[in-house]
């Protein structure tokens, strides 16, 4: 078997900013260089904090871009478009979810917070960014958008808390939080 020029080599891409030009848009010029490592053997893929539904959204078909799986929710699913699943994936412990909404509701009533699921997004309050982001993200097309209890969420597959809101109320939301859940969680700014 003839060995080709990238055999061996895989390039992981985040989407937004980097794969992705201005406005979301795919580049052609990015299609045209992956195809072109792929046809001498090159794997390609993606790594972002997307869902795996918003990549879809975004690519049309994923598995006609991405030949490996694609990391997906920052590292919490490792999703293979070619498979249509994911092929391995970290859930966050239910409960311990749980508790940290009820115990942000309790001392920061107003803030904005959605988790990423396995159908798309999931908050306890559709307010603020949240809001926002369930309105685009349904006009979008990019999976389901659910408002529901937080006391309901036991059977949820969670991946993912975002927290929606100016930077100052993330600062002290974080500080608040940090230490009381960060053998649960790992907390992360973007």
């Amino acid at each position: 078997m003839e060995n080709k020029k990238f055999d061996g080599i895989i390039i992981v891409s985040d989407m937004d900013g980097t794969f992705l030009g201005a406005g979301a848009r795919v580049v052609p010029e990015n299609l045209e260089a992956i195809e072109y490592f792929k046809k001498n053997g090159g794997r390609f893929t993606f790594a972002t904090g997307r869902t795996h539904h918003n990549i879809k959204k975004a690519l049309g078909e994923p598995s006609r871009v991405a030949n490996a799986p694609a990391i997906t929710v920052n590292g919490a699913c490792v999703y293979d478009f070619g498979l249509n699943m994911p092929v391995l994936e970290h859930r966050m412990d239910n409960e311990r979810v749980m508790q940290l909404v009820a115990y942000c509701r309790e001392k920061f009533g107003d803030i904005a917070l959605r988790c990423s699921t396995d159908y798309g997004f999931l908050t306890d309050k559709a307010i603020g960014l949240v809001k926002k982001d369930f309105e685009n993200f349904i006009r979008a097309d990019c999976g389901v958008s659910k408002e529901k209890d937080v006391g309901l969420w036991g059977n949820e597959i969670l991946h993912k808390i975002v927290f929606r809101d100016e930077a100052d109320k993330l600062c002290t939301v974080r500080e608040a939080l940090e230490p009381i859940f960060c053998k649960d969680f790992t907390f992360a700014t973007s």
